[in-house]
């Protein structure tokens, strides 16, 4: 599997597709896989302002306190851009 495909997980939750999201998340897929700039799912939705993705995520144990690699959170990507409702 190349880098690419280990991160549809990632933009299944950029992009907020839920049934997406989903079906990866039970097909196996980690939820706490780190792309090369350290960043979750759960980051990548925050950063993006999706709420739905977000609250899924966290429902199946993504951590919210999991860093990137310059140690920002979830819950500051979502502030940073402005994102209050995933905050």
């Amino acid at each position: 599997m190349d880098t690419k495909d280990k991160l549809r997980l990632h933009r299944a939750s950029a992009l907020g597709d839920l049934g997406k999201v989903k079906e990866l998340i039970a097909a196996g897929w980690d939820i706490e896989y780190r792309n090369d700039n350290g960043a979750t799912a759960l980051f990548a939705a925050s950063f993006k302002g999706q709420v739905e993705i977000a609250k899924y995520l966290l429902g199946k144990g993504a951590d919210v306190n999991r860093g990137n690699n310059v140690r920002y959170t979830p819950l500051m990507a979502a502030s940073r851009e402005k994102h209050p409702e995933v905050q």
